[in-house]
């Protein structure tokens, strides 16, 4: 782990190669991440085209980080706030000044003989002292192959230039790089004048590999959030969620009437936020609560995969009619979204009611009960600490006055609108053939011991506190569960090159940490146990599903590994699941004095760019109740998939 510099300004960020039309966008973040404040006064910011300097009288307190930018306006355009300072500025209009000015408005650089102008191709910048010394430097370029800005001898800066981490879907220009963050205390990490103190360092497994887009309130969620949990109260009544008891609910089983109570429940508020939503009878519930007066906020991706079914075109208008504001978020104009995928399933009831989920409130996971669907899960819990995550995380999200890619429903659009007059949605009922439940009611706990609350693309690769570090603690005796809609076996740019080597001999090494950490966990003597889609999975890619578990079963077989993997549709929907069970032993995990009983639940897909480029939400907490529950279904869900009897062999790197 990185320490944090005692004492130093540095240079933080950097966004060069601009969305805006002349980029007026462009911008540096810097950081005071020593313990007193310091006098900035006469510092310039230096690059091969000009520099601008700060004022007299202008201090950095300890721990503060300002954005820098080329003009005001353009850049809260961009960002969702104005910057704290900037050298060519017009004013920031209604958006908010930078989060760390105490004035409110933003600061004015002079500039010397000419502007900084940051190249898109590679460039040099300083952070100039008054009396001409480098306190901070970093050089960039667009890419290695192109390391115009690498090749050039700089003092203050050691070896190759900083470039951008190559991550599908995530042009190399739409990127902020930034310095990595100590994971512990969200800090940068020390400065070593090299590209390996930034996060696109693509040999950092660990806190490198990263990529940053504009907008994202990266630096306030770098650790996740951990909940203060309290003893749940149990009379002759029963428990309740206001007492701290969470309640699961399983897809396709229990889904539809479990969202039906909770959103037609609210009395204030209902916000949404879900990658889509195309269930008519959900959205009647919501549009019947806008109708009487609750304020119902929604918003769904712009651009989801397939397009605009007239499903969901349906659903929105019927919200959005009776009251509901209905967004996107999206591209238009000289802005883009915020993330790759707008992902996360969060439901907010009255402020105080949070439900995160696998499954989008649609009728694919939520059809009539005994029908066929996507097996998924959700959880509601009513615990302050929770509710407060949630607020803030759709409050900044969904707000268009932060944003300028959340964009209104528009009945009149004719591709995202409202469908024709006569068009008639399909309704749970109508969804053809029937399923026996194996889960048909929720279940209440009540002995959850911990929970945490992750996101993407902020923290659910943190590497003590979500997923990974859980599964990394299972060994002999331990059991590990996993249910999950896509796992590939790769991340990066590297291929998945096939061979048929010796049977015996399947010496691979998986660059996705996820499937590495399974496997990991099976080699210190866990039962692993992996159960992927089989429905929407393309046997044909060498990182679908089939070519995961034929990897880990080869494994398995050539190392005696109590591993297994195999793929399933268990309600006939797809499984759509991102759920990971962890039971580990009692007495064996260093410092347990009991059996511990662990779910991770949400989003996050097993992809690289659900990790680094989606907004994601899961939740993790322990609960053998709530393991219990969730390991029936698996159990059953699992005993019906058929075992894989055709294996492959891959031969790369060593592990």
């Amino acid at each position: 782990m990185h320490s944090v510099l005692a004492a130093a300004v540095v240079i933080s960020a950097v966004f060069a190669d601009g969305f805006a039309p002349d980029e007026g966008d462009e911008a540096v973040q810097i950081w005071n991440v020593g313990a007193r404040g310091i006098d900035l006064t006469g510092y310039r910011l230096a690059d091969a085209s000009g520099d601008a300097e700060f004022p007299a009288g202008t201090h950095l307190p300890a721990g503060d980080r300002w954005w820098l930018a080329r003009d005001a306006s353009v850049f809260a355009r961009t960002f969702g706030e104005a910057p704290d300072w900037a050298w060519t500025s017009s004013p920031p209009g209604a958006w908010p000044v930078g989060r760390n000015r105490a004035s409110g408005v933003v600061g004015q650089l002079m500039v010397r003989s000419a502007p900084p102008r940051l190249a898109n191709g590679g460039d040099t910048i300083r952070l100039v002292a008054p009396q001409g010394g480098y306190d901070d430097v970093v050089r960039y370029a667009a890419a290695t192959e192109s390391d115009s800005a690498g090749s050039a001898v700089s003092a203050g800066w050691r070896g190759p230039a900083v470039v951008p981490y190559r991550l599908a879907g995530v042009g190399a220009g739409a990127q902020v790089l930034y310095r990595k963050l100590d994971p512990l205390i969200g800090l940068p990490v020390t400065d070593t004048d090299g590209a390996a103190d930034w996060a696109s360092d693509p040999d950092d497994d660990a806190l490198g590999r990263r990529v940053r887009l504009p907008g994202w309130d990266l630096e306030d969620r770098v650790v996740p959030v951990r909940v203060p949990l309290r003893a749940v109260r149990v009379d002759e009544d029963g428990a309740r969620l206001a007492d701290g008891a969470l309640e699961l609910a399983v897809a396709p089983d229990a889904l539809l009437p479990f969202l039906r109570r909770h959103l037609a429940a609210a009395r204030e508020t209902i916000d949404i936020a879900a990658y889509t939503i195309d269930n008519a009878d959900l959205a009647d519930v919501v549009a019947g609560q806008a109708g009487r007066g609750v304020r119902v906020r929604v918003m769904v991706d712009g651009s989801p995969v397939g397009g605009h079914a007239p499903e969901q075109r349906w659903c929105l208008a019927r919200i959005a009619a009776a009251g509901g504001d209905v967004r996107f978020m999206d591209q238009g104009g000289d802005v883009r979204p915020r993330y790759r995928s707008f992902h996360a399933k969060v439901i907010v009831i009255d402020g105080r009611v949070v439900l995160i989920g696998t499954e989008n409130p649609g009728l694919g996971a939520a059809p009539a009960p005994g029908r066929p669907g996507r097996r998924g899960a959700y959880l509601a819990v009513a615990l302050p600490d929770v509710a407060a995550w949630a607020n803030d995380l759709i409050a900044r999200d969904i707000d268009p006055s932060q944003h300028a890619d959340v964009r209104p429903f528009q009945p009149a659009d004719p591709v995202r609108g409202a469908p024709a007059a006569d068009y008639v949605p399909p309704r749970p009922d109508d969804v053809p053939g029937s399923y026996a439940p194996i889960a048909p009611d929720p279940v209440l706990l009540t002995d959850v011991t911990g929970l945490s609350l992750l996101t993407a693309p902020e923290n659910i690769l943190h590497p003590t506190a979500g997923l990974l570090a859980l599964v990394d603690r299972a060994g002999p005796g331990d059991a590990v569960r996993v249910a999950q809609l896509r796992e590939p076996w790769s991340w990066g740019t590297a291929a998945s090159a096939l061979t048929t080597a010796g049977d015996d001999s399947p010496d691979v090494r998986p660059t996705n940490p996820r499937v590495a950490a399974y496997l990991g966990a099976a080699r210190r003597g866990a039962r692993v146990r992996v159960l992927l889609d089989g429905r929407f999975d393309d046997a044909a890619s060498p990182d679908g599903n089939w070519a995961t578990a034929a990897r880990l079963n080869a494994v398995a077989r050539a190392e005696h590994l109590d591993l297994e993997a195999r793929l399933a549709d268990p309600a006939r929907g797809g499984l759509h699941a991102k759920i990971v069970l962890v039971g580990l032993a009692a007495g064996r995990d260093v410092g347990a004095l009991r059996a511990a009983h662990w779910v991770h639940l949400g989003s996050w897909n097993g992809t690289e760019v659900s990790a680094k480029a989606n907004r994601e939400a899961a939740v993790q907490f322990e609960s053998a109740g709530g393991h219990a529950f969730l390991a029936r279904v698996f159990d059953a869900d699992w005993a019906g998939a058929a075992g894989m009897r055709v294996w492959v062999p891959w031969v790369g790197v060593g592990r």
